[in-house]
């Protein structure tokens, strides 16, 4: 199999040149990775907040998203869920201990949602509008992998 045209040049004055776009193209899939992963972040959070029951606004206000990088795999993960204690006083909000409760219930109370929790209910209910966001950039990483393969390249015949 010959090499893709992407990775080879060859001039008069050098022969044949060897280039990598490795580098650049892992670069820029974490950086859309991670931009994809923030506006989920941001749509998840806004649709959460609608499922939270309304007595709850100090849950609301504990409401935050995490992107970080794991770190067994190196790979982005998408964290959502309430501060802790210590970090919500940090923000200057109330802590709340009782969000664990909405979410699975407990002897005495359901689950919010029918039984299904706010966050874990809000996620399944947002499957296709989570894959469509994360769609666009993919598309994104299409089009900048396109243009790299469009780079112009000095191939001449001796």
């Amino acid at each position: 199999m010959p090499m893709p045209k992407s990775v080879t040049k060859y001039s008069k004055k050098k022969g044949l040149r060897f280039t990598s776009n490795v580098d650049r193209v892992n670069y820029t899939m974490e950086q859309l990775t991670k931009r994809a992963l923030k506006d989920v972040a941001k749509y998840l959070r806004s649709k959460v907040k609608e499922n939270i029951p309304k007595d709850s606004g100090a849950t609301k206000r504990n409401l935050g998203t995490w992107v970080r990088k794991d770190w067994k795999t190196g790979d982005l993960i998408l964290h959502i869920g309430i501060y802790s204690a210590s970090r919500s006083r940090k923000k200057g909000y109330p802590p709340v201990f009782y969000s664990h409760i909405l979410e699975f219930g407990s002897s005495k109370m359901p689950a919010v949602n029918g039984g299904r929790g706010f966050l874990k209910s809000t996620t399944k209910d947002n499957i296709d509008e989570i894959v469509r966001i994360e769609s666009k950039y993919l598309s994104e990483l299409e089009k900048d992998i396109k243009q790299m393969g469009e780079e112009k390249e000095e191939i001449s015949d001796d």
